[in-house]
């Protein structure tokens, strides 16, 4: 091999990509919309970090220079001085800002797993339908520099190991050997990241792994650029504007709904490694005018202004209730900068000092050994003071903020999971059977509900899943095929239950989150949260999603009928809030603000919201069908509430806890009653 070395020499093109990548990183994370796909930048930073560290070991192994003490001691003295410096300031700013116990909890698992450079495994373990918010989780993006880390764990045990395998091949097969190696660990992790994107976890995102083939396509570029500088000066100018036009294309064109990183992640991947051999090959050339003397210096910094960034807008973001403010965000990321350069002369250049003029502790297994004990003081440290802070927590709360923060739901009398189980039948004798159809809105009130019909000799069983569109035949259209296939398989079982029972149910409740269905809206954090339906089987969204929002509606009803169900109650939906209830009532209760003027939400905008979806819903409605509005129980004309009597109406924005689906019940109570039995019931206290 004869790469470029990257020891102790300065690419200009490389901090100017650097600059580029932070740049996006940070403004699509603060909210900029004309940077959609601002996220590749972390792609870029694999890129160049296989770049310099690939070709940095081969390099020094080369020349007999390389030892593993100090390859770890400088990544160490490099990487995690700034590092925790970041981490501690976010424990001591956490105590100020956050407020619920989980909250505590969940900032305790980030320093420890961080601290521990794994991060990007308890994120991936956090993926799914229930789970927080990016915007309260305050040391998100140390994902990527796990994977960092994990990827200088690696490199350079492979590449040693590789090397004192080509010892033993003859000199003409060397190359070949290396070009196999390469190119076989390469493909292996392109092909199992494209196959790991789509699923209910995106393990491709967050496993180093699957990433490997992004730093694999930098470390090859050693190589490269030895043959480019053979070229014609144009030829790299040209691969250089071809690259700098592919990452921004990326940047401009990419969005929250592209898959990835899949294959898309091969045009950053590809435009970085142009700009890189263009730029290191021809550095007089066009790469020196994209490299200014300001871009270098945001270059320079770009690894601490990535570090500071996501704690300070999520910091501000946690204190002003999540509301949206692009001005605020802009302010902080700013903040962020100016801390960047305030850890660079102060931490970072004392530390790359220390590095020149101690080139004995630099070679040495001391770095390392500091830095495991630091990472286990801080992961000790964090346990302590984030149980002594819930605990606080718990003291000063009310009781009906904390009491619910998750869903509880019973698979006992799941029909999609399959017979119904002893534990569902609570009474031997039921008046009448009945099914509740749902999503995660219906999981949410199944409970409460249950225990209302059973009140009333009723049995209710369920079939309810997460994203699962309350219909029979209709497909809740994602780019997740594997959520699709779960959510047809599941109303597959649950029907096959039904066609098998002795007496079929007497009536049926479909209730969902149908705002999700029918409305949509352009903020500057998200481009929208409508999920499109389609028929089942289908690959593509239904044209008109009217059309098809109420054909699946009917379809339903007739479904149900034909299998013998009597009555057919349709609920509409329940108001959604603009913040997650308990975070926010617990935030205004410290702060000493009426809790449902900050955290409830205007009627008129829950109606403008609702408008649709009960306006599709009442086209729907035909044969043994009816529509119930739920509205009355949770809003007055003005306001819709996020507390009553000190006890969270939601466990999160959208989803009723126990005591938010209490109201729900309440209100339709004649309309349930009519379910049960078939009755018209004389006055509103018929079911007690």
């Amino acid at each position: 091999m004869t790469a470029a070395s990257a020891r102790q020499k300065f690419y200009p093109i490389v901090n100017s990509l650097r600059a580029l990548a932070v740049t996006s990183v940070v403004g699509y994370h603060a909210g900029l919309a004309f940077l959609p796909g601002g996220y590749v930048g972390v792609d870029v930073f694999f890129v160049i970090s296989g770049f310099l560290i690939i070709n940095h070991i081969i390099e020094e192994q080369r020349t007999g220079r390389f030892t593993f003490a100090g390859f770890y001691a400088r990544r160490a003295l490099r990487i995690l001085p700034p590092y925790f410096v970041v981490i501690a300031s976010c424990m001591v700013v956490a105590p100020f800002v956050l407020v619920l116990p989980k909250e505590f909890e969940a900032f305790r698992d980030e320093v420890v797993w961080s601290a521990a450079m794994a991060a990007n495994y308890l994120f991936l373990g956090q993926q799914g339908y229930f789970d927080a918010s990016a915007n309260t989780k305050i040391l998100l993006h140390l994902w990527s520099l796990a994977v960092e880390e994990q990827f200088y764990l690696v490199a350079p045990l492979t590449i040693i190991g590789l090397w004192a395998v080509s010892r033993s091949l003859p000199r003409r097969a060397v190359t070949w050997f290396w070009s196999l190696a390469a190119a076989t660990i390469f493909v292996l992790s392109f092909a199992l990241c494209i196959y790991f994107t789509d699923g209910g976890k995106n393990h491709a995102f967050y496993q180093m792994p699957l990433r490997a083939w992004e730093f694999i396509a930098g470390g090859v570029l050693g190589a490269a650029i030895v043959q480019a500088k053979r070229l014609p000066a144009i030829v790299s100018n040209m691969a250089l504007l071809a690259g700098i036009a592919l990452i921004g294309a990326a940047i401009g064109f990419f969005n929250h709904d592209t898959p990835f990183p899949s294959y898309w992640a091969a045009i950053p991947v590809l435009g970085t490694c142009l700009t890189i051999v263009g730029g290191v090959a021809r550095p007089d050339g066009i790469a020196r005018f994209l490299s200014p003397r300001p871009v270098l210096w945001v270059g320079l910094v770009s690894y601490s202004w990535y570090l500071w960034h996501w704690p300070a807008l999520i910091f501000a973001r946690i204190y002003t209730f999540q509301d949206q403010s692009l001005a605020r965000d802009l302010v902080m990321a700013g903040a962020a900068l100016a801390l960047a350069f305030a850890t660079y002369f102060l931490v970072e250049k004392p530390f790359a000092k220390l590095r020149s003029i101690k080139p004995a502790v630099a070679r040495s297994w001391w770095p390392t050994s500091v830095s495991v004990h630091v990472s286990c003081a801080t992961a000790i440290a964090c346990t302590f003071l984030a149980a002594m802070w819930a605990a606080d927590a718990m003291r000063t709360i009310p009781k009906g903020f904390l009491q619910q923060t998750t869903m509880r739901f019973s698979s006992d009398c799941a029909l999609d999971y399959g017979p119904l189980t002893k534990k569902c039948g609570e009474q031997r004798n039921f008046k009448a059977t009945g099914v509740l159809i749902g999503d995660s809105h219906a999981m949410s009130i199944f409970n409460e509900l249950r225990r209302t019909a059973n009140k009333q000799g009723v049995q209710l069983a369920s079939i309810t899943n997460p994203t699962c569109v309350p219909y029979i035949g209709i497909r809740a259209y994602t780019h997740v095929r594997a959520q699709q296939v779960h959510c047809e398989k599941a109303m597959e079982i649950a029907l096959n239950e039904i066609k098998a029972m002795r007496k079929p149910p007497d009536f049926a409740i479909l209730y969902g989150f149908w705002q999700n269905y029918t409305y949509f809206k352009e903020t500057i954090y998200y481009s929208g949260y409508q999920t499109k339906l389609s028929l089942a089987g289908e690959s593509r969204p239904w044209k008109d999603q009217k059309e098809i929002f109420i054909k699946g509606a009917q379809m339903t009803i007739q479904k149900l009928e034909e299998l013998g169900v009597k009555r057919i109650l349709i609920v509409g939906p329940n108001p959604v809030l603009d913040h997650e209830a308990p975070e926010c009532l617990a935030r205004a209760h410290k702060y000493s603000i009426d809790k449902n003027l900050r955290c409830g939400v205007d009627r008129a905008i829950v109606d403008s919201k609702r408008r649709d979806s009960m306006a599709w819903l009442s086209q729907a409605i035909i044969g043994p069908a009816r529509l119930a509005d739920p509205i009355g129980g949770l809003c007055t004309e003005q306001i819709c509430f996020a507390e009553k009597s000190n006890s969270a109406l939601y466990f999160d924005d959208d989803h009723l806890s126990d005591s938010g689906a209490r109201l729900l019940i309440d209100s339709i109570l004649p309309d349930l009653l009519w379910a049960f039995t078939g009755a018209e019931p004389a006055d509103r206290t018929a079911l007690f």
